[in-house]
């Protein structure tokens, strides 16, 4: 069986693994001219660390990462509101690298970089993708480019992007902190705002603040403007975005896909282009990976049968991915009030939260079925 996969980043690469060690021949369609991941950091948790440990690829992530002991929840002044009762949260690396580490089992035949499709075309029995005027046949597409998806848009109409109104900056910066600020990851809570922080390898930190998107609809705001926003929080966020070697900012957005089809005809769809979820609780990456594992194992258990398989995928995949989403978008909401005795009331109420809740929690967020 012959599957194509558009799109080259963590989704699609993932794909490409997973499908791979099932046996099935792949080729992997990027639109850029090399492999790589706009971003900053990013959080893998345990449970995709486990498909990554599948896949023979855990040595390389390891050396490449760094473990992200608990994450912590503060007040403006960096005081502790509440800890998640884990030894470990996941594990902490650069977009970049991880990308680096997925593409590491690719062949130079089985991937086209500068890969602009000019065409999709599905028939009975295979899909047709038109590039620099030829054309190549598969048995089913793999639709891995983002949330964006052009390919969504053509063949799932009415699949669309939610416009959650808040504003994401983040960055890396090389700079040294107090020893409990390592191996953690942290976000400030107040003032209707939210800034956080993780440590990642090489003495660098990742970084982010998030503000509602209508106080800077008119006014975008630089590095000096996003310092300024964040001066009554502890003095760390100056540090942090000052000292800054990235800085940008993207309008979050995510896919609600509960009411929706994943696949139609010989097209299936993985990661940001079908369940993109919120950066809030750093499981973007990880339910791409598992995704690309998931969909692995229907088409190897219904071979015969693609619809089946299709189905099969959504079917183990989308309550556990709703549940992401769903989670991500309330959790995102949370650390946000005008008043402070509304702060004040959530802080006493997630002190009071026993341990087994929040446990609970983390195990369903990082469970996979192998």
């Amino acid at each position: 069986m012959k599957i194509a996969i558009v799109g080259g980043g963590i989704a699609g690469l993932s794909t490409a693994n997973a499908l791979k060690l099932a046996g099935f021949q792949i080729h992997v369609y990027e639109q850029a001219p090399a492999f790589t991941e706009v971003g900053a950091g990013i959080l893998i948790g345990t449970g995709a660390m486990q498909i990554l440990e599948q896949w023979n690829l855990k040595n390389i992530f390891l050396a490449r990462s760094i473990p992200i002991k608990q994450t912590v929840i503060t007040n403006t002044s960096l005081q502790k509101v509440v800890t998640t009762p884990t030894s470990l949260v996941g594990y902490s690396i650069h977009r970049a690298e991880l990308i680096n580490v997925l593409k590491s089992t690719l062949a130079s035949d089985e991937y086209t970089l500068n890969a602009r499709i000019e065409d999709i075309e599905v028939t009975e029995d295979k899909v047709c993708i038109s590039l620099n005027n030829e054309k190549y046949y598969y048995d089913f597409l793999v639709a891995a480019n983002g949330i964006n998806s052009n390919i969504r848009n053509q063949f799932l109409q009415q699949v669309k992007p939610r416009q959650v109104q808040q504003v994401w900056w983040r960055g890396i910066t090389k700079t040294k902190l107090p020893e409990a600020l390592e191996s953690k990851m942290f976000e400030m809570w107040g003032m209707n705002k939210r800034f956080g922080f993780m440590q990642k390898p090489d003495g660098e930190y990742f970084w982010w603040a998030i503000l509602w998107e209508k106080e800077v609809a008119d006014n975008q705001f630089d590095r000096t403007g996003l310092a300024e926003k964040f001066k009554q929080f502890h003095p760390v966020t100056q540090q942090l975005i000052s000292s800054s070697t990235t800085f940008f900012d993207t309008t979050i957005r995510d896919v609600k896909t509960h009411n929706y089809a994943w696949h139609t005809k010989r097209i299936v769809f993985v990661g940001d282009a079908i369940h993109a979820c919120t950066p809030d609780i750093a499981q973007g990456g990880s339910q791409a990976i598992e995704s690309a594992y998931q969909l692995a194992k229907s088409l190897q258990q219904y071979k015969t049968d693609l619809n089946k398989a299709f189905e099969d995928y959504v079917i183990k995949r989308k309550k556990k991915a709703a549940f992401i989403n769903d989670t991500s978008y309330r959790f995102g909401r949370m650390g946000h009030y005008k008043e402070q005795w509304k702060y004040n009331l959530l802080f006493t109420t997630l002190r009071l939260l026993p341990g087994s809740f929040l446990r609970n929690k983390i195990k369903k967020i990082n469970a996979v079925d192998l």
